[in-house]
């Protein structure tokens, strides 16, 4: 009955040319009346779930949705043609009245940086650690060149396959979601319990479709653990408050002023006397504690602003956070709690995307650079209509320190 108020019911959007044409012949031989075809456009995805996060979704009603589809969306739209023409009531044409044809205009095109090569071992490899591992909560990779801040790979993953974005695509998720609905349904459908367990499978149907299509290197923060350690040993050697002939002795646990609770290395027995090339080959902790304490507070939060975690990349994708931080003050007071900690990446958030153009900076010369997954957008002919270039932010370590962090990381 509802259905009455409305001149036409659609029954179904973005059919395939094949269902289309199924449906003409039907209408066709049966002679039926009232059932029309209206022109449609549907993006087609041929990698499925190949970079999902990174390249996004169009939704039902042509609107770019996460990742560059939706970052990107008024370039790659386009203009729809129209006839602009008088009308009597009810729709009626008129008469002998005014009308222009506009024509449809195409939208642009994108030429990615993502080498598809790079990207399909990233998520394979990716997979296979999430299966050896049992590992429950996903996991996230960005290969960059660290020298234009090109975007090669950038994968998150369990992962969706955009021609088909709203159906959840991890198994153990999908069950879960089953159950849930079919116990909704078991309630009567009158009952204020039916109604409250219907609402509640609709808002987690709606969670999981965002967890799936969310780009955590860009959207989430984490604790990155060792891998910072690079640069806190940059900023270490740059500042000129550790040299490369310095050494340190690691026994496997250390009490530090300022901080209440024993600090412990990784390896528990300890590395013994150790050069600074090897605190870093070996990861540390008791060594980089004290490379924290060296460089200072105020010198670290400095460097670690300049190093940009303190401010999003500026990736050309949808979403991106800055990831969470000590102050200044944290950092420089009379604890030493905080220093020693962030020192070794830990007890602060940063995103993956802040990570990588980072580590990139303290290989490439010291150049922190602005990261893109676009690297030319061409107008319909093929024209290039903008192209991303090397974007240099800063320089924030020298030539000479990022020499020497190359053979550190060698070693």
């Amino acid at each position: 009955a509802a259905d009455k108020q409305y001149r036409y019911k659609v029954i179904s959007r973005k059919i395939s040319e094949e269902l289309a044409d199924e449906v003409r012949a039907f209408v066709s031989e049966n002679k039926i009346t009232g059932v029309y075809l209206e022109t449609d456009l549907k993006r087609y995805y041929p990698n499925s779930s190949l970079a999902a996060q990174a390249l996004g979704f169009v939704s039902s009603d042509n609107n770019g949705s996460e990742g560059l589809e939706a970052y990107y969306n008024e370039e790659l739209s386009g203009t729809a043609g129209k006839v602009v023409t008088s009308k009597g009531n009810y729709g009626s044409e008129m008469p002998y009245t005014y009308e222009k044809y506009y024509d449809a205009s195409d939208g642009c095109s994108l030429v990615t940086t993502i080498d598809a090569t790079v990207q399909a071992y990233v998520e394979k490899n990716l997979q296979n650690a999430i299966d050896k591992y049992d590992i429950k909560n996903g996991a996230f990779c960005i290969v960059m060149d660290v020298n234009t801040g090109e975007i090669k790979a950038m994968a998150t993953l369990g992962s969706y396959d955009p021609n088909n974005y709203l159906e959840i695509y991890d198994d153990a998720a999908a069950a879960l979601l089953e159950n849930e609905r079919d116990a909704a349904l078991s309630l009567p459908e009158a009952s204020d319990a039916y109604k409250a367990a219907i609402e509640q499978y609709k808002q987690d149907v709606a969670s999981a479709r965002m967890a799936q299509w969310r780009n955590r290197c860009v959207s989430d923060g984490y604790e990155p653990g060792s891998t910072f350690k690079l640069v806190t040993m940059a900023a270490a050697l740059d500042s000129g408050s550790v040299t490369v002939n310095d050494s340190f002795y690691c026994g496997g646990h250390e009490d530090f002023k300022g901080r209440d609770q024993t600090l412990s290395c990784w390896k528990s027995a300890g590395h013994g006397a150790e050069t600074l090339e090897e605190a870093l080959g070996n990861s540390c902790n008791i060594a980089f504690g004290h490379i924290g304490l060296r460089i200072g507070g105020e010198e670290f939060y400095d460097y670690i602003n300049s190093f940009g975690f303190l401010e999003q990349t500026g990736v050309d994708l949808p979403g991106e956070a800055k990831g969470l931080f000590f102050s200044k003050a944290d950092l420089s007071g009379a604890s030493t709690a905080s220093l020693i900690s962030a020192s070794f990446g830990q007890t602060f958030r940063i995103t993956p995307i802040q990570l990588v153009r980072a580590v990139a900076a303290i290989v490439n010369g010291g150049y922190l650079l602005e990261p893109h997954v676009v690297s030319t957008v061409l107008d319909a002919d093929g024209n290039v209509v903008r192209k991303n270039e090397r974007t240099v932010l800063r320089q924030v370590i020298s030539e000479e320190t990022s020499a020497t962090m190359r053979e550190f990381m060698e070693f």
